[in-house]
């Protein structure tokens, strides 16, 4: 496989230095902790809305006219719930 010389220069900078030195932000990259409400019939994930924050205070999108991306699971029996 060809690995671009940048690519290339990259990944030997990135092995010369321990792994607790490469851990950490990455420039761009935006971290939200999801709220998560369970109960015994399952779980709803607000992952992204409007006006959503990511953990530093940073607008996700501010000008896209997005509204809400969420998850949910419901349980066939809330009897017999996955540990």
């Amino acid at each position: 496989m060809n690995v671009l010389p940048e690519m290339e220069g990259c990944s030997n900078a990135m092995a010369s230095r321990p792994l607790t030195e490469r851990l950490g932000a990455i420039d761009g990259v935006m971290v939200k902790t999801f709220k998560k409400w369970t109960d015994q019939r399952g779980y709803f994930i607000e992952q992204l809305k409007r006006g959503d924050l990511d953990d530093q205070g940073r607008a996700f999108m501010p000008d896209h006219p997005f509204a809400q991306m969420s998850r949910s699971l419901a349980y066939a029996r809330a009897a017999i719930r996955p540990s």
